[in-house]
Parts: structure tokens; C-alpha cells; sequence
């Protein structure tokens, strides 16, 4: 019987998979150069009453009022609030979150002073209860006390900034520009235990938030 024909070669100059791979490992180009570095995946650490890891979200809004209202003087100013907050579960299984807000003069990247901020954290034993077993909280002037030390600055820093929404209206003579970002950066904050249920006294002591959200 009569061998059938070879196939015959591809016209199209196209080179075959392992062709290509054979050319690619012989290329005299060098290694392409490497990519940016991941950024770190949002985590802070819960560590003192609490103790356990969550993913936090970094928020901000400014708002832009400007204009003028009948009978009034004109209006041209703009407000900022950064917003770090978080909830899941401890290693000892309590429901556990904390929100930490403050006001600035503007959107940047960079450290923030803890001017007018407040910060809070919460634990209790399941969903249904709404109740918490454990309370941390304190203002700016409180932000990093714990029972050895004296009071120091909250930290938090701003490393990245991403416009989500962007909404206007008129109030009157007067327009309103809200803006939402999701912002990325890093926390360090301890936080006084202010209130404990009687099975937890003893877990009823200064909570420390830190990491990267």
C-alpha cells in the first residue's frame, strides 16, 4: 500500500508553539525587567483585650460648597473626612470591629495629625446580640494612651488615593461636590478599654490597631 503524503509545511510563517518557546529562551534581549511591587493586602492586627487579624477599608470624602445664597455671603470651602474601619473575628471566636475618623484640611498623600478624630473598637460574643461585652474608645487627645505611657499621636498615613464617585448638587445659590475615594496606607493607634461585661474584666485593657489598610 502506498504511504500517505507528509503533511505539507504551514505557509503562514507562523512558528509553532514550542518554536516560540525554543526562540524566547535563545533571545539575546535579556529577562524583561520586573514588575512593581504588590501592595501589601489590607490587614490589621488586633493585639492587647482582642487579640486576632482583619481587613479593614480605607475611605474618604470631600465635600465642596461654593457659591452664593440670597442675602448671604459668598461660600468657597472644602471639608475632608478619612475613614479606617473593620469587623470579623478574634482567635478566641468574639465578633470583634473598629472605626477611626478624623477631619483634615485635605486629601494627600502622607501623614495625618489626629486633629479632630475619634476612634473606637467593640467585641461581643455573636451577631444577634447587639450588645457589646467589650468597649475601647477615645478622642485625639486620648489617641495612643496606655497605662504606662503618656498620651502620643495617632498614626496614620496615606499612601494611595482611588476616585470611587463623584456626585453635585444646588442647594439653592449654593453648589455641593461630594467625592468618595478608597484610600490605602498604614494605622498604628492603641485605644483605652472604656466599659467590659463581668466575664470579661480581665480582657478589659488597652487594644492596640496596626497594620495596613
Amino acid at each position: 500500500m502506498a504511504q500517505p503524503d507528509p503533511e505539507p509545511a504551514s505557509s503562514d510563517g507562523s512558528a509553532s508553539v514550542s518554536g516560540s518557546f525554543d526562540a524566547r529562551e535563545n533571545d539575546d534581549g535579556g529577562a524583561d525587567p520586573p514588575g512593581p511591587a504588590p501592595a501589601p493586602v489590607p490587614s490589621v492586627e488586633l493585639a492587647g483585650g482582642a487579640t486576632g487579624f482583619i481587613a479593614p477599608v480605607g475611605e474618604a470624602w470631600t465635600t465642596w460648597r461654593y457659591g452664593r445664597s440670597e442675602g448671604r455671603p459668598p461660600v468657597d470651602e472644602t471639608t475632608t473626612r478619612l475613614r479606617v474601619s473593620g469587623s470579623g473575628r478574634s482567635f478566641d471566636g468574639l465578633l470583634v470591629g473598629f472605626s477611626i475618623g478624623l477631619l483634615a484640611p485635605a486629601l494627600r498623600v502622607g501623614s495625618f495629625a489626629p486633629t479632630a478624630s475619634v476612634a473606637a473598637a467593640w467585641a461581643r460574643r455573636d451577631r444577634v446580640d447587639l450588645n457589646s461585652e467589650i468597649e475601647w474608645e477615645t478622642s485625639a487627645a486620648d489617641a495612643g494612651r496606655s497605662a504606662s505611657a503618656a498620651s502620643s499621636a495617632l498614626a496614620l498615613r496615606v499612601t494611595s488615593i482611588q476616585e470611587l464617585s463623584h456626585t453635585a448638587e444646588r442647594r439653592g445659590g449654593v453648589s455641593i461636590d461630594v467625592t468618595h475615594y478608597r484610600v490605602h496606607g498604614t494605622l498604628d493607634v492603641t485605644l483605652p478599654c472604656t466599659r467590659s461585661g463581668a466575664a470579661f474584666r480581665r480582657s478589659c485593657r488597652p487594644e492596640t490597631i496596626r497594620g495596613a489598610f
